[in-house]
């Protein structure tokens, strides 16, 4: 993974790298040595995670004693990150599984249009694409026997013969989270499937 500090005069900004483990040896001299940079810093998964709960943590303190709504924007912002960060490292594991599920009739719900366009094709369903009701009325007549959607089908959409749900990416909407879940429990031997994080906000929001 990489995580990319940057500050001083943007025109004057010089690219560096360094691991993890040495970002300090070089943000410590923001000041003086490396006045305008672009910081590639490389890390693990958990040290991203960890980097941005870090934001997060910061600029909601920032808010609360400022009440700025740029700086509450900023909180907000690192949030909606971190939880898609989550969501896309789980992408492959999701097609893991979704290969397993091969003969059965599910829904899977993505994190965000690219992981929807990369799982499901022709079959993923999302606000750019304009073919949604085509597309939810071939797996409604049997004609497709799986269906990837992003922040769409929670409610007042009726969905036939689904076997299997998947969830990929959990969020802290219990009522989001309900319709989602409702849509596998009409199945006659209904299955569900969420991916999480132990130890994580995931783990949180599955709790």
């Amino acid at each position: 993974q990489v995580i990319i500090e940057e500050w001083g005069k943007k025109d004057k900004r010089v690219v560096m790298e360094c691991d993890w483990e040495n970002r300090w040896s070089i943000m410590k001299y923001k000041k003086t040595k490396y006045p305008n940079v672009t910081l590639r810093i490389r890390c693990s998964a958990y040290h991203k995670y960890k980097y941005l709960c870090e934001q997060i943590d910061y600029w909601q303190k920032r808010y609360f004693a400022t009440r700025n709504e740029a700086v509450k924007n900023k909180w907000l912002q690192y949030g909606s990150v971190r939880k898609a960060f989550l969501g896309e490292l789980k992408t492959m594991e999701a097609k893991r599984l979704l290969e397993s599920l091969e003969g059965k009739k599910y829904i899977c719900f993505c994190t965000n249009i690219e992981q929807a366009e990369l799982l499901g094709g022709s079959n993923a369903i999302h606000s750019k694409k304009a073919n949604n009701k085509e597309i939810i009325d071939n797996f409604n007549e049997g004609k497709t026997d799986k269906l990837f959607a992003v922040g769409m089908l929670q409610e007042g959409q009726n969905l036939n013969g689904i076997e299997v749900g998947v969830i990929i990416q959990l969020d802290g909407n219990e009522r989001s989270f309900i319709q989602k879940f409702g849509r596998s429990m009409r199945a006659e031997d209904p299955v569900q499937y969420i991916f999480y994080y132990k130890y994580t906000r995931d783990e949180e929001y599955l709790e």
